[in-house]
């Protein structure tokens, strides 16, 4: 099937029932699929313009070097299919399913995710660009070296997630939950938390520039060898975090509120702290330069080795 094209048509449910098929340098434009079931196919250079999938499922199929512009995904399931070298240009998904799928060299620009939900996924060298995720779900999936431009969250669940070597430059998470997540050498850039929660999630070597935490809360947090550089504080509690390693700088904190913590080989430098409550504190070998503390409240703190 060669250089084909398919305009204004409408595939209903049984007309198609694809097994094992290949389309090849296929264009689909203004075509409807519903209902329709694609099992084992393979998708090779095809370009989808202002196509439209209602409830169709994709069972093992491979979509290689092919492009989505200004297409709709309505109550789609997509269950161990593999996307490499895709792009998704202005792409809508609403109450989509994603079942071990792997996401391999592929770009997302100007994406929506609405109601989507993400089981036992990866994703491998993926860029995100002005995308859109509103109440997602991510559980168990793997980001490995991602990088998500001025992309939001809103109200998105992240469980027993794995970010590696993944960047975030000026992105929003409001509202979001993570959940025994992992930040192995992640970066943030300019990126802002509102209401976030943090339960279980460890941070290695994560790097926070310019950070935004508005009533964030992190309990059972762990940090490790993290970076945060003129990141600010606002509300928000801590409770049962630890900090190995740690550097702060030109950092601002403001009626932050900390309960069982423990800072080991910390280092604040050139920072501000306004209004703090501390309870069972429990620090080692912290150094504190150019800092200033107004209106700090600590209760039962236990400290040595401090400069």
């Amino acid at each position: 099937m060669e250089r084909t094209r398919l305009e204004s048509n409408v595939m209903e449910q049984n007309e198609v029932a694809s097994n094992g098929v290949k389309f090849n340098r296929v264009k689909f434009r203004e075509v409807e699929f519903n209902g329709v079931e694609f099992n084992g196919v393979k998708f090779n250079r095809v370009k989808f313009s202002e196509v439209e999938f209602n409830g169709v499922e994709f069972n093992g199929v491979k979509f290689n070097g092919v492009e989505f512009n200004g297409v709709e995904f309505n109550g789609v399931e997509f269950n161990g299919v593999e996307f490499n070298g895709v792009e998704f240009n202005g792409v809508e998904f609403n109450g989509v399913e994603f079942n071990g799928v792997e996401f391999n060299g592929v770009e997302f620009n100007g994406v929506e995710f609405n109601g989507v939900e993400f089981y036992g996924v990866e994703f491998y060298r993926v860029e995100f660009y002005r995308v859109e995720f509103y109440r997602v779900e991510f559980y168990r999936v793997e980001f490995y070296r991602v990088e998500f431009y001025r992309v939001e969250f809103y109200r998105v669940e992240f469980y027993r997630v794995e970010f590696y070597r993944v960047e975030f430059y000026r992105v929003e998470f409001c509202g979001a939950e993570f959940c025994g997540a992992e930040f192995c050498g992640a970066e943030f850039c300019g990126a802002e938390f509102c209401g976030a929660e943090f339960y279980g999630a460890e941070f290695y070597g994560a790097e926070f520039y310019g950070a935004e935490f508005y009533g964030a809360e992190f309990y059972g947090a762990e940090f490790y060898g993290a970076e945060f550089y003129g990141a600010e504080f606002f509300g928000g509690e801590s409770n049962g975090v630890e900090s190995n390693g740690v550097e702060f700088n030109r950092i601002e904190h403001n009626g932050i509120e900390g309960n069982t913590m423990e800072s080991r080989g910390t280092q604040w430098n050139r920072g501000e702290y306004n209004g703090i409550e501390g309870n069972t504190m429990e620090s080692r070998g912290i150094q504190w330069n150019r800092v200033e503390f107004n209106g700090i409240e600590w209760n039962s703190m236990e400290s040595s080795g401090i400069q």
